[in-house]
């Protein structure tokens, strides 16, 4: 996108790459985020020059209400993100420990030798 691509141009860009964020993060389909992100830093960057302009603040004055939309999406966005991120960390660990359980289970056999079993559970059973 060009820096003297009309400011409408680059808000629309960037509501509908935060929209597309969002969708995908609740979706969980979070393959494409990377190329969002690099698409979404570059409309702010060039947002960002537009801001050094002489003329800024009556061009962003005038976009207030799109300004605070996509200040709001973009923190639900974070929000959701780091949710994923707090949930693919469970996940993992997780697995971790399912693939562990063998050693994680602390019983013992009749001649002092670690149990091995494949099983979350062991039974007891009363032997007198």
């Amino acid at each position: 996108m060009d820096p003297a691509t009309p400011i409408e141009v680059l808000f629309s860009s960037l509501t509908e790459a935060l929209t597309l964020e969002k969708d995908r993060l609740l979706a969980g389909d979070y393959k494409d985020l990377p190329k969002i992100a690099e698409r979404k830093a570059h409309y702010m960057a060039i947002l960002e020059r537009r801001l050094a302009a002489p003329d800024a603040a009556r061009i962003f004055k005038s976009h207030l209400g799109t300004i605070e939309y996509i200040r709001t999406t973009a923190q639900e966005n974070a929000k959701l993100l780091a949710s994923a991120k707090a949930g693919a960390a469970a996940a993992q660990a997780r697995l971790r420990r399912m693939a562990n359980r063998e050693t994680m289970v602390g019983a013992y056999t009749h001649d002092g030798e670690k149990l091995r079993t494949h099983d979350f559970e062991v039974t007891r059973h009363k032997m007198a």
